[in-house]
């Protein structure tokens, strides 16, 4: 049966108030995706158990259903022991599992955290899987590397982490090959001189919209948001004469794709809104 109805709530808490998540939102991500889209989207979601959850994002969740180039999933497994029989889910959904044997190889060695792959048919919508025990980890301020099992990137690249007081900083991924798929490793955040630069993975997490997500999930992006907003706050303070940041928003590397709803909604997380 489906995951959420029209009429479905789920609520969790963000800076001291209650966010309602409601199927209405879910209808703005999903009413203009083209229909071999939406069909990908509702097999993920209409035969997912009870071991995962599922977390929209990606540029269709930043434009609540408007303008998009794509949709990133994120699974979330509640027991590591269950990761290995998500690789016959992610078959079933339809999505390219090259890489898989060797990610569950490396999983157990704690060499590997996150495997990612793109859809067979529809490669603008890519999964990603993660256990809960991992996203605690990327949902708080240790600092480590984030060992992803993946298709790409398949030459070196830099990423960009955008910091709380507007500064940026870049790192170099590397990746290797490993059977048909790549090896890599990204941060998960840097601190630096009092000032928060966050991770790619985090950012994906914080800002997806999780489908009957259960208090564990909701727990764990609680504590990244709270996590951030220390940070944030002091550098919008009025006091703060070096303060570079222009939104409190801005700390995430897609926030130029925000649209104004959206970009509201995650002001509001972090701290309320900017100071001038």
């Amino acid at each position: 049966m489906p995951l959420w109805t029209e009429d479905n709530e789920t609520e969790w808490a963000g800076n001291g108030e209650m966010f309602a998540a409601s199927g209405h939102i879910l209808s703005l991500i999903t009413n203009n995706l083209p229909a071999r889209m939406s069909r990908t989207i509702d097999n993920v979601r209409n035969t997912l158990d009870s071991r995962c959850c599922i977390g929209i994002t990606g540029s269709v969740r930043y434009s609540f259903g408007r303008a998009f180039n794509d949709v990133d999933l994120i699974c979330v497994v509640r027991e590591e022991s269950d990761t290995p029989d998500v690789g016959y889910l992610l078959r079933h959904w339809g999505f390219d599992t090259s890489g898989w044997s060797e990610f569950i190889e490396l999983e157990a060695q704690n060499e590997a955290h996150v495997f990612g792959c793109w859809h067979g048919i529809c490669n603008e919508v890519r999964i990603e899987v993660l256990s809960c025990g991992m996203m605690s980890r990327i949902c708080s301020r240790e600092e480590f590397l984030i060992r992803r099992v993946r298709r790409g990137p398949l030459q070196p690249k830099v990423c960009t982490l955008n910091g709380t007081n507007g500064t940026k900083r870049f790192f170099q991924i590397r990746p290797e090959s490993l059977g048909p798929a790549k090896y890599s490793a990204v941060p998960n955040v840097l601190i630096s001189s009092g000032q928060l630069f966050v991770g790619m993975h985090l950012e994906r997490i914080l800002l997806a919209h999780f489908v009957e997500p259960g208090h564990d999930v909701n727990s764990y992006l609680e504590n990244g948001w709270a996590m951030l907003r220390p940070f944030v706050e002091d550098a919008i303070r009025p006091a703060n004469t070096h303060r570079t940041l222009v939104a409190p928003e801005d700390i995430f590397f897609s926030a130029q794709q925000f649209c104004a709803e959206f970009r509201m909604d995650v002001r509001s997380r972090l701290g309320g809104p900017t100071v001038a």
